[in-house]
């Protein structure tokens, strides 16, 4: 009895030092995840099926916001661009009096707001890219914040076109001076009169209003130069500090985008500081409030858009940031499968 029990003991220590000697070579080896914990390739695998299927579920998703955002600024583009184009190429007449000059201004004061709304969003980006290590999601916030850069600089550019469209000064007599045959006790005679010249009126009633925006606008690329100067000094001195030093690319490049926006407004000063006259149409006041009514309708729509973009922007980003991370597990799944865990080897 004795010796079946020794023998049957020999028998089960072999046949397991067997099986165990034979596992590295059967694929059963484990492998550890990031949080230290082994798991078996079937289980990996089993997980890969199904971040596979989350994955194909989230770039669907993060596809259709994209479309949609593409329609969404296609759309705003488009709206913008026509009511610059339509505004550039007229000007009022002594019937229409200040409707057009007033209208430019306050879509140029549109303008300035969408600039810096544009503005407000690319320095939300650029604080989150100062931690963030994920290199999938940092190339993507970076083309987003060089996006709401263009934007700006189209808006800038289309201030910029209206700006060239203001009603300059001309050089109206101030008086009409005419001759006029006058019957007085004395017999019929002669006189002169004078009459206040409607052109200069008109000239000077609209010039009122234009050379407040013209003024205002090189006010602000002026304000615009120095500030881009002082924000550049400053970069440049954390360029060397140790602090900033996990920071560097991101300054550089910050540095280089100044240098380019100061070199872009210097000339668009230049440009406003000695106004050509403009070559428009002046229109009748039926034709300016036709034109104002169609901008009002055009910017109630722009409004319900541009809300709507952003609110889709932030749901693009998230939803963009948690397919960032789908592909990255992925990626460290099948790594665990191609590097098990040396312990288990």
């Amino acid at each position: 009895m004795a010796l079946f029990t020794q023998l049957r003991y020999r028998i089960i220590s072999t046949l397991a030092a067997t099986i165990l000697s034979l596992l590295p070579h059967t694929g059963i080896s484990q492998a550890t995840d990031k949080n230290g914990i082994e798991r078996s390739p079937e289980e990996i695998k089993k997980a890969i099926a199904v971040v596979e299927q989350r994955l194909e579920r989230q770039q669907s998703r993060v596809s259709d916001l994209r479309s949609e955002l593409i329609r969404l600024d296609g759309r705003i583009e488009k709206e913008v661009s026509r009511i610059v184009k339509s505004l550039e190429s007229i000007g009022d007449s002594k019937d229409s009096r200040t409707r057009i000059a007033q209208t430019k201004g306050k879509v140029i004061e549109g303008l300035k707001k969408s600039i810096g709304i544009y503005q407000q969003k690319r320095s939300q980006i650029r604080a989150q890219l100062v931690n963030l290590h994920s290199g999938m999601e940092k190339a993507e916030l970076e083309g987003d914040m060089k996006k709401f850069d263009e934007m700006s600089e189209k808006r800038i550019e289309q201030i910029m076109d209206l700006a060239k469209s203001l009603t300059t000064h001309e050089d109206y007599r101030k008086y009409n001076t005419y001759a006029n045959s006058d019957y007085t006790n004395w017999g019929w005679g002669w006189s002169t009169v004078q009459e206040k010249n409607p052109d200069y009126k008109q000239n000077r009633s609209v010039t009122k209003i234009t050379d407040k925006e013209r003024k205002e606008i090189i006010q602000a690329l002026q304000k615009s130069i120095a500030d881009l100067g002082t924000r550049n000094r400053a970069l440049e001195g954390r360029l060397d500090s140790p602090n900033f030093s996990n920071q560097k690319d991101l300054i550089e490049e910050d540095i280089e985008r100044n240098q380019q926006a100061i070199a872009r407004r210097e000339a668009q000063l230049e440009g406003m500081l000695i106004p050509a006259q403009p070559s428009t149409t002046k229109i009748n006041r039926r034709a300016a409030h036709e034109m104002e009514l169609m901008i009002r309708d055009i910017a109630d729509d722009l409004k319900q858009d541009f809300n709507t973009l952003f609110r889709r922007y932030s749901e693009f980003v998230k939803e963009r940031a948690q397919n960032n991370a789908l592909q990255e597990q992925l990626i460290g799944l099948h790594k665990m499968l191609d590097e098990p865990s040396p312990k288990s080897q």
